[in-house]
């Protein structure tokens, strides 16, 4: 396709993601505004803080849009439940402690970026299986419902993040570990 007919494809569904107040309604728990307010509190101009604390929407932006026309869903609800997700199954803190795992050298750095990469994909998918047939105004239900037809997977996955937290520092291995735990409950 031409770029240019992929940008104006896109483009819509990423304007709208952009707004401040999508990115602060699409997270499921409080992690931008705390992150906005960890910021501000450090004298970051507050349009700065908005955007780094909304980086993490801007970075699902395009899965997010592609999720939503494949099933002709708004935009900012797929993103609600995306971020459900994030949330309950722990893409958001893996993430999170991707940016704090040591790595010996370039390979261990690129294990963490295809690790990342995953588990961004596998977000992704589980998305589109959850949402797969729902209304625009029950996303966050068809996500919540999924979560509970999954109970006993979902439950594992929980565990095992709580035991990894309680751990101390997460590191290659671990992250890898519980990337391929949660992708077993994406793809069950």
């Amino acid at each position: 396709q031409p770029i240019q007919k992929i940008i104006d494809n896109y483009k819509p569904g990423i304007t709208e993601l952009f707004l401040m107040d999508t990115v602060a309604k699409a997270s499921a728990d409080d992690s931008f505004l705390n992150k906005k307010n960890m910021y501000t509190e450090q004298n970051v101009d507050e349009a700065l803080a908005n955007h780094i604390a909304s980086l993490d929407i801007k970075t699902a932006a395009c899965d997010l849009v592609q999720v939503a026309k494949e099933l002709n869903l708004d935009v900012t609800q797929v993103a609600a439940a995306y971020f459900m997700f994030g949330e309950e199954l722990g893409f958001d803190w893996l993430r999170n402690q991707a940016e704090m795992v040591e790595t010996s050298d370039h390979w261990d750095r690129l294990a963490v970026n295809s690790i990342l990469g995953d588990l961004q994909d596998q977000q992704k998918i589980l998305t589109r299986t959850a949402l797969n047939g729902c209304k625009d105004k029950d996303c966050v239900t068809s996500a919540e419902k999924w979560i509970t037809d999954n109970q006993s997977s979902t439950e594992r996955v929980k565990h095992l993040l709580d035991d990894f937290q309680h751990a101390g520092v997460l590191n290659v291995t671990k992250m890898g570990f519980a990337a391929r735990q949660i992708r077993n409950v994406v793809v069950d």
